[in-house]
């Protein structure tokens, strides 16, 4: 999924990108059997990607929406 988000921001389609990052990251903090090394940093790199493009358009609510959430899951080792 993180490589089809990298192709969509490539293609400047930030809409499917930002799906793609937050799937990653939802699907990481409802997961525990992910909390690996290899989940936790797909999902950090998920979350900088999602960060970049929402800042970029000016969303700082969904990107502090996003990261509060992260912090109330307590998934150890994920900060972004």
């Amino acid at each position: 999924i993180f490589e089809i988000g990298r192709i969509y921001e490539r293609q400047k389609n930030y809409t499917d990108a930002l799906q793609q990052y937050s799937r990653i990251i939802y699907r990481i903090l409802d997961n525990p059997e992910l909390y690996t090394q290899t989940g936790i940093q797909i999902g950090i790199k998920a979350y900088i990607n999602f960060e970049k493009i929402e800042k970029s358009a000016g969303n700082y609510e969904r990107v502090n929406l996003l990261y509060n959430r992260i912090r109330e899951a307590d998934v150890p080792n994920f900060n972004p």
